[in-house]
């Protein structure tokens, strides 16, 4: 659990850097003088940087482990945060907000990899959704923590505040993170090349103290075969058909969440004439909706996948009973074989999906309230209790898929991982780079209902699976 926080908590900062400043948004807006499609320009290259970038640093996390890289993506992003902190002319922030994406961005897809290695089928959507929540809560705390920092040190303290945590957690990964790749470390019991130890287990060798995981000795027959570096290895993942289908709905689900906790603010500010602080406050509900759903999420998911395991169990064990009284019986040539299945015929897609299709439909009605909520700028508390809603379901969501995605490459953990990220967050840059033309022809209510339409129809899919 330490480690699957310590790796959650990494890729924390990939979704909070995506919109920490959205409530100081205004702020930007009015020091560079500029409207609201060069504002979302700074979001829109972080989202496509954070969809390319694990397409190039996962297959290195796949063949030479998933700590390395983790440190360099650290590196590389608290140095764009000190240049975005220093930043003079807005164009800078559209560069650096790239850079930074690059340097982060990957821990979210790395984080999917860690969970595979340390995980097996039966636990893995309860560890996935806790990965989940720590990840994804950054979509909605960012904006909180956003908020209070703009209202106290304006814009670029937001950045300042990001060095210092970042660099926090640089520090705990260079003393704690353990290297989980199977190709490095087998089952955990293997000690990695010195240069890819924690600091915790050097300083405890160079008191002369042995590691307690490696008392028993290493257990080299559970490596795995190194892999080489495969920069295609991300972009071999959409040949499958499965994986295309799953990374639809996670990419259409991710881009619709994106677009409406990214326009929240600025509709805040605009209907609701609120402040920078009182527009991050808003965000603290959605927060706490993302907890929930990730936490009851996970447990549910995974009652519901060991259930569905259970019960095939005993459907494979009852029909190896009957093919015995086939095979023993004098009449076997008079009656028809009966069937047996196995193990590979099991329905992952049924076990990990199945609870997502009413999902699709809740969180498409809530983006349709929310749209005429705000059009018709009725009380405040409904487009917070409604985007408090989609918070809570899209977190549950986003796990099983991930699960899904995951059991289907377990080898290629790390990359299936990165296919994911590139997928819903281009969908999600693109979909966000053209809401303010859309919201400007159709108006706010119509544009949310032709979302909260495309969310429902995503069901048929899921279904299909």
């Amino acid at each position: 659990i330490n480690i699957v926080c310590l790796v959650g908590f990494s890729a924390f900062f990939s979704s909070a850097s995506s919109n920490v400043y959205l409530p100081a948004l205004p702020l930007l807006q009015h020091e560079f003088k500029i409207n609201e499609g060069q504002l979302y320009t700074s979001v829109v290259t972080y989202l496509v940087m954070q969809g390319i970038s694990p397409a190039i640093w996962c297959p290195l996390a796949d063949s030479h482990g998933r700590r390395i890289i983790v440190i360099c993506c650290f590196v590389v992003y608290i140095a764009a945060n000190i240049g975005l902190a220093l930043s003079k002319e807005f164009y800078d922030i559209i560069i650096l907000r790239a850079l930074q994406s690059a340097g982060i961005a990957s821990t979210t897809a790395i984080a999917n990899g860690v969970v595979g290695d340390i995980t097996s089928r039966s636990n893995r959507a309860k560890v996935m959704g806790i990965t989940v929540c720590i990840t994804l809560l950054g979509n909605p705390l960012g904006p909180v923590l956003g908020g209070l920092i703009g209202h106290r040190f304006g814009w670029r303290g937001i950045f300042w505040f990001l060095v210092i945590a970042a660099s926090a957690g640089l520090l705990a990964v260079l003393f704690l993170m353990p290297e989980t790749s199977h190709s490095e470390v087998g089952d955990g019991s293997v000690p990695p090349r010195k240069w890819k130890q924690r600091l915790y287990v050097l300083i405890q060798q160079s008191c002369g103290h042995v590691p307690y995981q490696y008392k028993n000795g290493p257990n080299y027959a559970s490596l795995t075969p190194k892999k080489k570096y495969d920069l295609l290895a991300t972009f071999r993942m959409f040949k499958h058909v499965d994986m295309l289908m799953a990374l639809y709905v996670q990419a259409l689900q991710f881009a619709l969440f994106t677009i409406a906790m990214n326009t929240f603010s600025v509709l805040l500010e605009q209907e609701y004439h609120l402040s920078v602080l009182e527009i991050g406050l808003c965000y603290l509900p959605a927060g706490v909706g993302c907890v929930l759903g990730s936490m009851f999420g996970g447990l549910l998911f995974n009652k519901f996948y060991n259930r569905t395991a259970d019960h095939y169990q005993s459907k494979m064990e009852r029909e190896a009973e009957e093919l015995a009284e086939w095979m023993a019986s004098s009449s076997s040539d008079e009656i028809e074989q009966p069937r047996v299945h196995t193990a590979k015929e099991f329905p992952i897609h049924y076990a990990r999906l199945a609870l997502t299709v009413p999902l699709c439909w809740i969180s498409g009605l809530m983006y349709i309230l929310f749209g005429w909520l705000v059009d018709y700028q009725l009380s405040l508390a409904g487009p917070i209790v409604t985007v408090t809603v989609i918070s809570t379901l899209a977190m549950p969501f986003m796990m099983a898929t991930q699960s899904l995605i995951v059991d289907l490459f377990p080898d290629r953990a790390a990359s299936s991982g990165a296919a994911v990220n590139l997928a819903r967050c281009l969908s999600a840059a693109i979909g966000l780079g053209v809401t303010d033309s859309v919201v400007r022809a159709m108006g706010i209510g119509w544009t949310y209902t032709f979302m909260g339409l495309l969310g429902i129809s995503s069901s048929l899919i899921t279904i299909y699976l």
